[in-house]
């Protein structure tokens, strides 16, 4: 009998429970397995939520996350880590350790609320998430709001606030930065990519519907992939936006409140393909 065939890649998923199935790890290995790699799967926290907010969040014990990181480092060993919820400090300093010692790519959305609304990590696990962690990452992607928090609140309401605040993050470890654009306003979703010297915008005609839950996951889970695939920074970044923009197209009503978006496989839809300009004024000229 000749031996079974092995996953030729893993990427693993580190990162809370959603009960509501919209975001969080579930989101996570969906978009993993979609995109044709196998998922590992560290839960570090489990949530009661649904789709009008969260009403419990209970962080795993440490011993537990230590058991489902050494048994995947065994037996799994990643070409990727994306990392989602961590809940506590704590667990942040956890991560940041084992990071250190692993030596392969990670992918941080920098989790701090649900976007249905409910906290998820607080001001402890802030600053270990600013000072601990986030140097330990090689690829940083929060969105508008996200962005502020990490760097105490600031304002970021022009492209140059963002390009600002995207070398300010840069400057802290990781080596690509990308600020999401898709709570901002306007006819235009632009997220603004720093990855070393090189800073361009991607843009795309923003789509009009609530059913959003699980951007932040689906978008960071798709980056990791397609870095785990030999991609580059900012094709990596072409192709998550491309894939959370047919996701939130496809998005879906669940519950009672605003619906998760649905992971497709490998995006090939042209209408999806952002375009790459230097500055964000210049995305508005394709319009």
């Amino acid at each position: 009998m000749g031996a079974r065939p092995r996953a030729e890649r893993v990427v693993w998923a580190v990162g809370g429970s959603d009960s509501s199935g919209g975001a969080g790890i579930q989101a996570d290995i969906r978009t993993i397995h979609n995109l044709g790699v196998h998922a590992g799967s560290i839960v570090t926290a489990v949530t009661a939520q649904g789709a009008r907010g969260v009403s419990g969040v209970w962080p795993v014990p440490l011993e537990t996350l230590a058991a489902q990181w050494e048994v995947l480092e065994r037996d799994l060993p990643p070409a990727v880590i994306k990392i989602g919820m961590l809940g506590t400090a704590a667990h942040v300093r956890f991560v940041a350790e084992r990071l250190r010692n692993l030596g392969v790519s990670a992918v941080l959305d920098p989790v701090m609320g649900a976007s249905a609304g409910g906290a998820l990590l607080d001001d402890d696990g802030r600053y270990a998430l600013l000072h601990e962690l986030i140097p330990q990452v090689s690829v940083l992607t929060p969105n508008l709001v996200e962005a502020s928090a990490l760097l105490g609140g600031r304002s970021l309401s022009t492209s140059e606030e963002i390009e600002t605040a995207a070398r300010n993050l840069a400057a802290l470890g990781p080596s690509t930065v990308i600020i999401k654009g898709g709570h901002g306003e306007g006819p235009l979703a632009q997220d603004c990519v720093l990855s070393g010297d090189r800073l361009v915008w991607l843009s795309s005609r923003r789509l009009q519907s609530e059913h959003t839950h699980g951007t932040g996951c689906t978008f960071a889970s798709a980056y990791a992939v397609a870095l785990s695939r030999g991609g580059s920074a900012i094709d990596a970044a072409v192709v998550a936006k491309m894939y959370v923009t047919e996701a939130i197209r496809n998005g879906y009503a669940a519950g009672q409140g605003a619906g998760p978006v649905q992971q497709g496989r490998w995006p090939q839809q042209e209408i999806d393909l952002p375009w790459s300009t230097g500055n964000a004024a210049a995305g508005s000229q394709r319009l």
